[in-house]
């Protein structure tokens, strides 16, 4: 099943992950839906068959928020609500 989803993001960034796109012929919502696994499999995605490409990992961490996020226990918060503990 398929799920739209809107996102807001700078323009600068979508021209070029729209050209990084085109010139590999892989679909924008393809690299999004490939990064995004790969971080709800943190560490795990490369023994899996996703192809993660170096023009998403580029895009990696281009987002700063003000807040400090503990990615630890944001893993073990989604773990949890996954497994119903």
């Amino acid at each position: 099943m398929l799920t739209k989803l809107t996102l807001s993001i700078d323009d600068k960034v979508t021209e070029k992950a729209k050209m990084y796109a085109r010139k590999h012929n892989v679909s924008l919502s393809r690299m999004v839906e490939n990064y995004l696994n790969s971080l709800s499999n943190e560490g795990e995605y490369q023994q899996q068959d996703i192809c993660i490409s170096q023009g998403v990992h580029e895009l990696r961490g281009m987002y700063k928020t003000s807040r400090k996020v503990d990615a630890d226990r944001v893993k073990t918060k989604r773990l949890k609500k996954k497994y119903d503990v």
